[in-house]
């Protein structure tokens, strides 16, 4: 089977994906914090999706689901969370830790070999923190209708990047 690469409109459609792979990962907590497989798989995909729509604001659009590299360039553009300067729950280990959790996307899939995932609680501070970062940059390179430099909460977009919002 061809696989097709979807090419997201704008930064917006990828951040309401993220959004909701996260509000996903929040009610499956409230019902059955025990669905960890189900949780990580989630909080995964809302990472992606998060750092593919904070790449795609400053025109890079990207394709698959590496998201220590997609981390990486986010993070070379400039993107921070506030939990990126405390002690250690930060947004570099959630990435690194879901990752190695995940190779060749074996969360899919049942299997015998051992993983290292990043504490729970850990993982939903840090992505919580994501979202809103992604989220105000985008709502206010939106309403300045211009790339944000500087937001609320350590979270920052260049300066040189155009917003596709």
């Amino acid at each position: 089977m061809a696989t097709t690469k979807t090419s997201y409109r704008n930064s917006r459609a990828l951040l309401n994906t993220a959004r909701k792979f996260y509000k996903g990962a929040e009610a499956f907590y409230a019902l059955d914090p025990g669905l960890t497989d189900v949780l990580y798989l989630l909080y995964f995909h809302s990472v992606e999706n998060g750092l593919k729509a904070y790449l795609k604001a400053n025109g890079r659009e990207r394709w698959g689901h590496d998201i220590g590299q997609l981390y990486s360039e986010a993070k070379q553009l400039g993107l921070r969370i506030d939990l990126d300067e405390s002690d250690g729950h930060n947004l570099h280990n959630v990435v690194n830790l879901l990752e190695s959790g995940d190779p060749d996307s074996v969360r899919r899939y049942f299997t015998l070999e051992s993983r290292n995932l990043p504490d729970l609680a850990q993982t939903r501070e840090v992505v919580a923190e994501l979202m809103d970062a992604v989220t105000a940059i985008l709502e206010r390179a939106a309403v300045l209708n211009t790339p944000a430099t500087r937001v609320s909460g350590g979270s920052s977009l260049t300066a040189d990047a155009t917003p596709d919002l």
